[in-house]
């Protein structure tokens, strides 16, 4: 007979002061939000930049994609922080669609031109 699932029991609450057991995940020590911030700037710092020098490149950049100039507002997930994959360096913030864009040619500017010359036969 299967024992009933009792709910996850919180030992001690997250570093910002949250204890509802709804609001962890089963296996980790923080809370949902304190762990996709964690996320976040762990990905940042593999790409070499500060969460203030992503803020100062939104407003560079006016809070709008780099390629295709739509305001970040549009979307409902924030601006990518797009990366040359040699270098690892960050070279500017990209929605959603165009840094998939991207990924999918591996960055190559001269399939990108050639798929371009191709939509406008």
């Amino acid at each position: 007979m299967k024992r009933a699932r009792t709910p996850f029991a919180r030992s001690k609450p997250c570093k910002c002061g949250e204890n509802d057991p709804a609001q962890f995940y089963a296996t980790s020590g923080w809370c949902k939000r304190c762990h996709k911030q964690a996320v976040h700037e762990s990905r940042l710092r593999k790409q070499g930049i500060t969460p203030q020098e992503l803020a100062h490149m939104a407003n560079a950049q006016g809070n709008q994609c780099a390629a295709c100039s739509r305001p970040e507002s549009l979307f409902s997930r924030s601006l990518h922080a797009d990366h040359n994959h040699e270098t690892g360096k960050a070279r500017g913030l990209l929605c959603g669609r165009c840094n998939q864009v991207l990924g999918r040619v591996k960055d190559d500017a001269v399939l990108l031109r050639a798929l371009a010359a191709y939509l406008e036969q």
